[in-house]
């Protein structure tokens, strides 16, 4: 049976049409999935032929066939073909261009406009100022692609979406996956193994301990639980040596450590600080029920328990309000402060806890000193400048020891916002350059403050004060020692790869010796501010050392904006760059298939080992590193908060 069948098409007649068995203009728009009404209506006027006002099921299977056969061209230039005088004018396709483009919320210059028009003129291989059914059909065989757009449509339509196959999608050799996996997780798991087995050893040692000296189940448990607190309430402060761990970072010794996942890392000792501390206190209280002794006199008429009620007090709106923290940052900051009684209440509460406690605090005293002496600073806000998509560009007077390697970050505080808000940014600037800057999204209220602030344009306009704290290093701090490299940004995730662009153009380095970078942005606003770098990188590097793609994710390859795309590749063939940018890398539509451009990487670089660095939103993190792990490249995510 030839595909489409009918049954195929009845169902999917059937599910757009619904229970009056009809497809009105909104069924019809919504299965289209476009915006614009000019071109919805155009086609539904079209496949109307009886004018109605609705498609009925022999005009629908019409349609069907006229997409699938030879007459799928015809169809197409009926659609755009308004007058229906067989042709459509420069006019006329300038006008199809602004409407698609303001579908897909996009904006061109109107000479940019205008080259695009006679680019589809150029490409379709005629001397008039118009073009026919015939000159459409020459612009399809000249762009392939827009066939299996097509085909790819109709398949959606009627229910039988093309599915990639899992056996068909390329992968690495064994040896190579192990050997990224190994990168990227042997150490990380060497370590949580022996976080696990200390934990497992304080306990059991505790308990075994305490039923030597014949207490009873419950204090066993009560002081194993509390021997892995000691352990871990001191752990938990490591990952806040900003200071030791920046230098440790930059030293041979980063092998070893997992310092790519120190976030990680301060989650987990959170957690089991929260899980032992509610195995010590349940196992006290079956103990004070055990012997008959009075519960809230213990806890509230000695030391030991007073001490416990404050831990515990402490410990509950830190955890609390780190469930919140996105919503409510501040309550995080200032809560999270509450860990200094809690580590005094502990010292006083468990009289073992100062063993553990020392060594850090020894290291956290030094952090300190470096901090003061070297890394905090009062700085003036030379500049705020409000961009597109509610990002804010800060600008700051840079010192002449303040010194940092691409993709380095700081903390800020500006006293005009908030008196006691920390927030962490990567730095966008280069370190070769006489300028320090960050790039700030909107995503709550302290940013949201900063955004209000710059765009404020009262004349005199006073100047503002900020503090640093920094520079610190992050996992894209590293990226000098990787021979390829590959960025993969998600929207304002792109600010540590501006410095390391920016860095790459104005320095000797010799490492990377090629630099890919990706960039997802769900709107041709987002890019704006950044575009002048990458053609500054295509300009001076070339395609032998630096290759940047584009993704626009809300673009939407559709049938009504298929004159669109041929415009857009016409352009490109006409000019070699892309019309929305201006870049000689083209802009993707939609999200990227990471299989065929991780593979693709492998495939150019088999001998040279391929380092990933992502910043951005955590569910495409996560699907990175999955894949980059089936390609046997090596991954690294910016976690430096």
């Amino acid at each position: 049976m030839s595909w489409p069948s009918n049954r195929l098409i009845k169902r999917a007649y059937r599910k757009l049409a619904g229970h009056d068995e009809l497809i009105d203009y909104s069924d019809w728009k919504k299965a289209l999935s476009v915006d614009s009404d000019f071109l919805a209506r155009r086609m539904f006027s079209v496949i109307d032929t009886d004018h109605s006002g609705y498609i009925d099921y022999d005009e629908f299977r019409e349609f069907v066939l006229a997409l699938k056969g030879n007459d799928r061209i015809a169809f197409l230039f009926n659609c755009y073909d308004v007058d229906n005088d067989g042709k459509l004018t420069r006019e006329e396709l300038r006008s199809i261009l602004s409407t698609s483009l303001s579908e897909q919320d996009l904006a061109l210059s109107e000479d940019t406009l205008d080259e695009m028009v006679q680019s589809v003129l150029d490409a379709a291989k005629v001397k008039k100022h118009s073009i026919n059914v015939r000159d459409l059909a020459v612009l399809f065989e000249h762009f392939p692609d827009l066939t299996l757009q097509l085909d790819h449509f109709l398949r959606q339509l009627l229910g039988q979406n093309l599915q990639r196959k899992k056996s068909h999608r390329p992968i690495a050799d064994f040896g190579k996956r192990v050997n990224a996996a190994m990168h990227v997780s042997l150490i990380p798991h060497l370590w949580l193994l022996v976080y696990l087995a200390a934990n497992v050893y304080l306990f059991a040692s505790a308990m075994t301990s305490y039923a030597m000296e014949g207490a009873s189940l419950a204090v066993q448990i009560a002081r194993g639980g509390g021997a892995c607190l000691n352990l871990n309430a001191a752990l938990v402060l490591i990952p806040i040596l900003r200071s030791i761990l920046t230098l440790l970072r930059h030293n041979i010794l980063h092998r070893l450590l997992p310092l790519d996942r120190l976030t990680d890392a301060h989650r987990l000792f959170g957690f089991a600080i929260i899980l032992f501390s509610g195995i010590h206190i349940s196992a006290h209280i079956v103990n004070y029920v055990q012997a008959n002794q009075p519960l809230l006199e213990n806890l509230f008429s000695t030391t030991v328990g007073l001490t416990g009620v404050a831990i515990s007090a402490c410990l509950l709106l830190m955890w609390r309000s780190a469930q919140r923290r996105k919503t409510d940052y501040e309550r995080f900051v200032l809560t999270h402060l509450l860990y200094a009684p809690f580590i005094v209440a502990i010292l006083i509460h468990a009289p073992n806890f100062w063993l553990w406690f020392t060594p850090v605090a020894i290291l956290l005293l030094i952090d300190a000193l470096i901090r003061f002496f070297f890394r905090y600073k009062r700085v003036e806000i030379t500049d705020l400048k409000p961009l597109s998509e509610r990002v804010t560009q800060v600008k700051f007077k840079r010192g002449k020891h303040f010194k940092f390697v691409p993709g380095d970050y700081i903390r800020i505080r500006i006293p005009a916002i908030s008196r006691w808000e920390w927030h962490p940014f990567t730095l966008s600037a280069a370190p070769e350059s006489n300028r320090i800057d960050i790039h700030v999204r909107h995503a709550g209220n302290w940013t949201a403050a900063l955004n209000n602030l710059a765009n404020k344009r009262h004349k005199g306009r006073q100047k503002w004060t900020a503090y640093i704290d920094g520079p610190y290093a992050a996992p894209t701090s590293g990226f000098y020692r990787a021979p390829v490299a590959v960025l993969i940004a998600g929207g304002i995730g792109v600010t540590p790869f501006a410095s390391v662009i920016h860095s790459f153009l104005k320095s000797a380095r010799t490492t990377p010796n090629r630099l890919y970078f990706h960039w997802l942005n769900r709107s041709q606003r987002s890019y704006s501010w950044f575009i002048d770098l990458i053609h500054q990188a295509e300009a001076k590097l070339g395609n032998s050392r630096f290759n940047a793609t584009i993704h626009l994710t809300r673009l939407r390859l559709n049938l009504s904006n298929l004159l669109l795309q041929i415009a857009f590749n016409a352009y490109w063939g006409n000019h070699k760059k892309d019309a929305l940018t201006g870049l000689q890398a083209r802009t993707q539509t939609g999200r990227p298939d990471w299989s065929q451009v991780f593979s693709k990487l492998r495939d150019e670089h088999p001998k040279t080992p391929v380092h990933i660095y992502f910043c951005g939103p955590k569910p495409l993190g996560k699907e990175l590193r999955k894949e980059a792990l089936r390609q046997g490249l090596l991954f690294h995510e910016e976690q430096f908060e």
